[in-house]
C-alpha cells in the first residue's frame, strides 16, 4: 500500500500571504518574496547556510505539521530544518497532502561579496517523488493527467521513477472511473473545469483512496505545440508509431503529465522513453466493485493477507512485483499471449534446476529501473551507484539459469541479458563500496581511480602524522610538557598551552584565542599547513563532486541496455513466481479456448486453500456450456456457495494471466468481462440504501455483459420485500436467459422458489450445496451437487453464530408455523416471546437431560410408561 495517508486536496489553495509589502523587506527576504512567488501554492524552503528556513505562513504551517520550533525575527515568523536531514521533512509534509518547493543557494557564500543567488531548483508534489522513503518497492506511484474531448477522455500516466508513459483512450464515463481505480494515482492533472463536470468521479475516489488534484498553471491547448513538444522528447518525426494516431486528448494528456515532471522536478527527463497505448479491448474488464468483492488487491476487511495477490506474490525483485500487480489488473484476452506465459510457467515447473537458480539469484538484485533512472535524472547517491554494481553481477548468473529454457517468453528474456561485464568492472573500480548516502560526506570515489585525488587524499592523511611530529618538537624546543596542537570548525588550527606558560612562547606565535585556563596561538609554520590542508580538503570535495558526475554521465549511457534487462528480469520474476506456486499448491495448466464454455474438475479456492492448515479444502466441478448456460445455486449459509463463486472467477483470472489454476483439470473459454453483486450494505456517504446499492451494481451487469462475460450474482433482492425480492430476482434471471448474447452465470440465491425455473428454462441448472442432517445439527460438506435444495437452514447456522437457547427455541417453532402457511399472532402489547406460541414440554427438556449411560433397565421401562402418556 501507498504510504500516504492524507484524503483529496484540491491543489488550487495559495500558502502565500498578501499582507506582505516588498518595499519593507531586506534584500534577502526580497529574493524570498521573488520565490514564494513562483511556489504560491507550495510550502517555500529556502536555503541559508546549513539549514532550509520556511517564513510567514510556512513557518507556522511547517511548525504545526512537522513540530518544529516557531520563532520570530524582525517579526516575521520562521521555522528551519537541518540542510543534511531535510528528506524526512519533505516525505512528511507530502504525505499530508502538501506540494514543496526548494530553494537552493547557487553560489558558494566564500566566493561572493552580498547576497548568495538562489532559485527554486524542484518542486515535490504526491505524484512527483523521486527520492522519497513513500515510494514503496512494489508499488507504482502514478502522475494522471486526464483530457476530455467530445465525451471521450484521454489519460496518460507515468511513475516518475520509471521509464514507461501509458496511455489510454475510453468512451464512457464509467470507464473513466474503473481506470483511475486500476491506475491508483496518487496525484491527478487536469483543468479547473474538468474538475467541476466530474465532481462525482473526484469524490468517488475520495471515498476510496488518497489523490492529489493538481490544476497546471501553464496549460497549452496548441496541438502544434503539444505534438512538436512530444515528438521532440521521443526523438521522432511522427507520434503515430507511438499509439497516439487519431488521439489528440492523448496527446494533450501526455504533454501535461510530461510538461509538469518536467517544470516540477527541474530536471531531464530523457529516462521517459517508452510509451505504452492500453488497449481496454485487449484485457479483461474488472470494474472497482469486481475488484473488491474478488479481493484481487485488497481484501473487503482491509486485511492485506488474504488477498489474490498476497497468494500470488512469491516474487524477488520490485520489478517483478510491480509487473505482477500490473497482471492481476489486466489479464488478457490474447489467446496466443497468454500461451506465451504458460509456456514459460510450465518449463519453469518442469526445469526445477532453472527455477531454484532463478530464486538464488534474483533475490539479489535491486530495483534496476529506479536505479536507472535516479542516474539519468541525477538523483543517484553514491550507495545507489554500488546496488547496481551487485545487481549486474547477478546478470551472468540469472542468463546461466535459463539457458537451457526453449520457451519463447523465457528465450526472449534471455537474449536481453548482454554483457554487462565492462560496466560493472568500471563501476567497481570508480565507486568505494562503502560509499556514503551524501556525495559531500566524502570517501564516494575509490583509491586508484583517480592520481590526482588520490595525491589530495595522501596529503590529509600524512597530516595527522606532522600534526603529531610539529607537537613533539614544539614540547622538546619550548621545554612545554603540556603543549598541544588541535583544530576546531571555529579557529581552525591552534596551538594550547596554560595560561602560566604562556610568556614561555617565542615571538612569532600570534595569540588567538583565550579560555579561562589556556591561551591559544598559531604560528606561521602552522598557518601554512592549515592553509595548506584546508585547501587540500575544499579540493579534494570539488574534485570528488565533478569525478561522481563523470561517472554518473557514463553510466546513465548504458540506460538502455540496463532498462531491457530490468524488464526482462521482471517478466522471469513472475513466471518464476507462477512455477514456484504451482509446484507447491499442484496446480495445473488451463486450456484456454475461443468459446464460451467452462469445463472444470475438482476446482478449488486459491486463497482459502492456502490458509488452510489443518484440513484438505473440498473441491468442486463446474460445467458451464451451450447446454447449461446459467447455474442456479442453493443451500444454507456457511455451506460454501460464495466461496464456490469466487473460485470460478479466479480460475478465469488466473487462466488469463498466464498462471496456472487450482483444479484437477480446467477448459476454459476466454472471458473478456467478470461482473460480481456479493453482497451489499448502506452507502452513507453515496447516501445510498442497502438496496439501492445493489440494484446500481445489478444496472451495471444488465446494460454491459456479453456472452463472453462471466456473472456472479451471489443474492438478488435481498433489501426489499420477499415477494419484491422474488420478483425482481426472477426477472433478472430472465433477462440474462433471454439475453441476444447471454453470458455465463453463476446465480446464488435463498429464494427457492426459483428453482421451480429449471423446467421453463432448459439452460438454467439447479445445484445445492451438500450437507448432512440429524439430531444434533447438520453438518457442511461444501460440495456442490446437481438439484435444488428447498430449506436454507437458518436457524441451525444462528445457533452456530452463539444465539441465545431462548431465541433458537422461540425461531423453531415460529419457522414451524411459516412452514404450515400459519402466521403467529401478536397482541399489543405483548413482546416476541409472549405470544401463544407453545413452550417446550417439561417432560421433553427431562428427557434432554436424561443419563443414558448409567440408567438401569427398569428404571428406563418406568420412564417409557410415564412419557408415554404424554403423547
Amino acid at each position: 500500500m501507498r504510504n500516504i495517508s492524507y484524503w483529496i486536496a484540491y491543489n488550487t489553495n495559495e500558502i502565500m500571504s498578501t499582507k506582505i509589502d516588498p518595499d519593507t523587506l531586506t534584500p534577502m527576504m526580497k529574493q524570498w518574496y521573488a520565490c514564494k512567488k513562483q511556489a504560491k501554492d507550495a510550502v517555500l524552503f529556502f536555503r541559508m547556510g546549513d539549514f532550509y528556513e520556511a517564513f510567514y505562513e510556512d513557518a507556522e504551517l511547517t511548525s504545526k505539521v512537522l513540530d518544529l520550533t516557531l520563532t520570530k525575527r524582525h517579526n516575521i515568523p520562521m521555522s528551519g530544518v537541518p540542510h543534511h536531514s531535510v528528506e524526512p521533512y519533505i516525505d512528511r509534509l507530502v504525505s499530508k497532502g502538501y506540494k514543496v518547493a526548494i530553494a537552493e543557494q547557487m553560489e558558494d557564500p566564500k566566493m561572493v561579496k552580498g547576497i548568495v543567488k538562489r532559485k527554486i531548483v524542484r518542486t515535490i508534489s504526491p505524484g512527483t517523488l523521486v527520492a522519497s522513503k513513500l515510494i514503496q518497492d512494489k508499488d507504482y506511484n502514478y502522475i494522471c493527467a486526464i483530457v476530455e474531448n467530445k465525451k471521450s477522455y484521454g489519460l496518460a500516466f507515468i511513475d516518475c521513477t520509471t521509464t514507461t508513459l501509458h496511455i489510454i483512450s475510453l468512451d464512457k464515463r464509467p470507464d473513466l472511473l474503473n481506470e483511475l481505480f486500476k491506475i491508483h494515482p496518487s496525484e491527478i492533472l487536469c483543468t479547473k473545469a474538468f474538475l467541476k463536470t466530474h465532481s462525482d468521479i473526484f469524490n468517488e475516489l475520495r471515498l476510496n483512496y488518497p489523490v492529489a488534484v493538481t490544476h497546471p498553471q501553464e496549460w497549452m491547448e496548441n496541438f502544434t505545440f503539444t505534438e512538436t513538444f512530444l515528438m521532440q522528447h521521443f526523438c521522432v518525426h511522427t507520434l503515430d508509431g507511438l499509439g497516439f494516431k487519431e488521439l489528440p486528448h492523448c496527446t494533450f494528456a501526455a504533454y501535461m503529465v510530461l510538461n509538469f515532471i518536467k517544470e516540477t522536478l527541474n530536471t531531464n527527463i530523457s529516462h521517459i522513453k517508452d510509451v505504452k497505448r492500453i488497449e481496454i479491448d485487449e484485457v479483461m474488464n474488472l470494474d472497482i466493485i469486481t475488484q473488491r468483492n474478488l479481493e484481487l488487491i485488497e481484501t473487503l476487511s482491509q486485511n492485506s493477507n488474504a488477498t489474490l495477490l498476497d497468494l500470488l506474490d512469491h516474487t524477488h525483485t520490485p520489478m517483478g512485483a510491480r509487473l505482477l500487480k500490473e497482471w492481476i489488473k489486466r489479464p488478457l484476452l490474447n489467446l496466443e499471449k497468454i500461451q506465451r506465459r504458460q509456456q514459460g510457467t510450465e518449463e519453469l515447473t518442469k526445469n526445477t534446476m532453472s527455477l531454484k537458480r532463478l530464486q538464488k539469484y534474483l533475490p539479489a538484485i535491486r530495483d534496476l529501473e529506479r536505479l536507472m533512472m535516479k542516474i539519468s535524472s541525477s538523483f543517484a547517491s553514491p550507495k545507489d551507484f554500488v546496488s547496481l554494481k551487485y545487481s549486474l553481477m547477478q546478470i551472468p548468473k540469472v542468463k546461466y539459469a535459463v539457458q537451457d529454457c526453449t520457451s519463447f517468453l523465457i528465450t526472449e528474456c534471455g537474449k536481453s541479458f548482454e554483457d554487462t561485464t565492462t560496466l560493472t568492472q568500471f563501476l567497481d573500480g570508480a565507486i568505494s563500496d562503502d560509499a556514503p548516502y551524501r556525495i559531500s560526506d566524502g570517501g564516494v570515489i575509490k583509491d586508484g581511480y583517480s592520481e590526482e585525488l588520490d595525491k589530495l587524499r595522501h596529503l590529509h592523511k600524512t597530516s595527522t602524522s606532522w600534526l603529531t611530529q610539529y607537537q613533539q618538537r614544539l614540547k622538546e624546543e619550548l621545554k612545554i610538557k603540556t603543549l598541544k596542537v588541535g583544530y576546531n570548525r571555529v579557529f581552525g588550527y591552534f596551538i594550547e598551552v596554560s595560561r602560566g606558560q604562556s610568556h614561555l612562547m617565542p615571538q612569532g606565535f600570534s595569540k588567538k584565542q583565550t579560555l579561562v585556563n589556556q591561551e591559544r596561538f598559531i604560528s606561521e609554520e602552522l598557518k601554512i599547513f592549515e592553509e595548506k590542508i584546508l585547501s587540500a580538503e575544499e579540493k579534494t570535495q570539488q574534485l570528488e563532486t565533478r569525478l561522481f558526475e563523470e561517472i554518473r554521465q557514463k553510466v546513465a549511457k548504458h540506460f538502455d541496455l540496463v532498462l531491457d534487462i530490468s524488464k526482462a528480469l521482471a517478466i522471469l520474476d513472475v513466471l518464476a513466481s507462477f512455477a514456484h506456486l504451482a509446484i507447491k499448491m499442484d496446480y495445473v495448466r488451463p486450456t484456454i479456448t475461443q468459446t464460451t464454455h467452462i469445463d472444470v474438475i475438482e476446482s478449488r479456492h486459491p486463497v482459502i486453500e492456502a490458509a488452510l492448515i489443518d484440513e484438505p479444502f473440498i473441491p468442486n466441478d463446474c460445467h458451464l456450456d451451450e447446454e447449461c448456460k446459467m447455474l442456479l445455486l442453493t443451500g444454507p449459509n456457511m455451506g460454501g456457495k460464495s466461496t464456490y463463486l469466487r473460485q470460478i472467477a479466479h480460475l478465469c483470472i488466473l487462466a488469463q494471466m498466464g498462471a496456472f489454476v487450482p483444479a484437477k483439470a480446467a477448459t476454459l473459454g476466454l472471458v473478456d468481462k467478470i461482473f460480481t453483486r456479493i453482497g451489499a450494505s448502506d452507502d452513507l456517504a453515496r447516501r445510498q440504501s442497502t438496496f439501492m446499492v445493489e440494484m446500481a451494481q445489478t444496472a451495471n451487469i444488465l446494460n454491459n455483459a456479453t456472452e463472453k462475460s462471466l456473472i456472479i450474482l451471489d443474492e438478488i433482492g435481498r433489501g426489499t420485500s420477499t415477494f419484491d425480492g422474488i420478483a425482481i430476482a426472477q426477472s433478472v434471471l430472465e433477462y440474462l436467459y433471454y439475453k441476444k448474447r447471454a453470458p455465463k452465470t453463476l446465480f446464488a440465491t435463498h429464494f427457492f422458489e426459483l428453482t421451480k425455473l429449471e423446467k421453463a428454462l432448459p439452460k438454467l441448472k439447479n445445484f445445492h450445496v451438500a450437507l448432512l442432517e440429524d439430531d444434533t445439527g447438520i453438518t457442511f460438506l461444501h460440495k456442490i451437487q446437481a438439484g435444488a435444495c428447498d430449506k436454507s437452514y437458518g436457524v441451525h447456522v444462528a445457533k452456530l453464530a452463539g444465539l441465545p437457547e431462548d431465541v433458537i427455541h422461540q425461531a423453531k417453532a415460529i419457522l414451524k408455523l411459516l412452514e404450515q402457511k400459519k402466521t403467529p399472532t401478536f397482541h399489543a402489547p405483548q413482546t416476541l416471546f409472549e405470544t401463544k406460541i407453545p413452550k417446550e414440554p417439561k417432560w421433553i427438556q427431562e428427557l434432554k437431560t436424561l443419563d443414558i449411560e448409567n440408567i438401569t433397565p427398569l428404571e428406563a421401562l418406568q420412564l417409557l410408561h410415564k412419557f408415554k402418556k404424554f403423547l
